[in-house]
């Protein structure tokens, strides 16, 4: 039997739990296989040695019907709305706090792209300046006029310098941000294990 055909039968025996229990064990069984894999073990090997399904589903089912938890209730959805009512000022208040950190980093981070952008513009504004009085400094004083034409090209180069170097500080910022939200969002999240 190899690990594909223990996992679909593993999880027709345990067909009488919800999907998302199924899921926890299929995962655990199937990590449990692949640790045995990777450790240089035949996977048909491997699927021997972790057991018989029909008696792990067994074990499972006998030990999961002896450790359901029965959440305390108040009984009352309406009493639960007024508890929530009364404990705003608590966890409100928690929960503020970290939103505002959260958005606190956001802009300490984005910090640094915003300020290379501005310094990017002003390097390329100045740039521009020095290009207006070139023709200007040519006709009054030539040794001048070379070190403004000395420093326009710094300028713009060091403009088209940090304008590169903002642009892909901001897209790793980017992902960045994306992975860490979606990695802030995933409890809210519901994936169902379709085997």
């Amino acid at each position: 039997m190899n690990k594909r055909q223990f996992l679909d039968a593993l999880n027709k025996e345990l067909s009488v739990l919800s999907r998302s229990e199924r899921k926890v064990f299929i995962s655990y069984y199937d990590e449990l296989i692949e640790d045995e894999i990777e450790s240089g073990i035949p996977e048909a090997t491997a699927v021997s040695y972790v057991g018989d399904v029909k008696q792990i589903a067994n074990d499972i089912l006998k030990n999961h019907q002896e450790t359901k938890i029965k959440l305390p209730s108040t009984g009352s959805k309406v009493f639960n709305i007024v508890l929530l009512v009364l404990g705003f000022p608590l966890w409100g208040s928690l929960l503020l706090f970290l939103v505002m950190l959260v958005l606190t980093g956001y802009v300490l981070i984005w910090l640094l792209p915003l300020l290379l952008c501005i310094f990017t513009i002003m390097l390329f504004v100045v740039s521009c300046i020095f290009l207006y009085f070139l023709p200007i400094t040519i006709f009054q004083n030539l040794a001048a006029a070379f070190v403004l034409l000395g420093f326009t090209a710094l300028s713009i180069g060091g403009a088209g310098i940090l304008g590169v170097v903002t642009l892909m500080i901001s897209k790793y910022l980017i992902k960045a941000t994306i992975i860490f939200m979606r990695l802030l969002l995933r409890p809210f999240h519901r994936k169902e294990l379709i085997i």
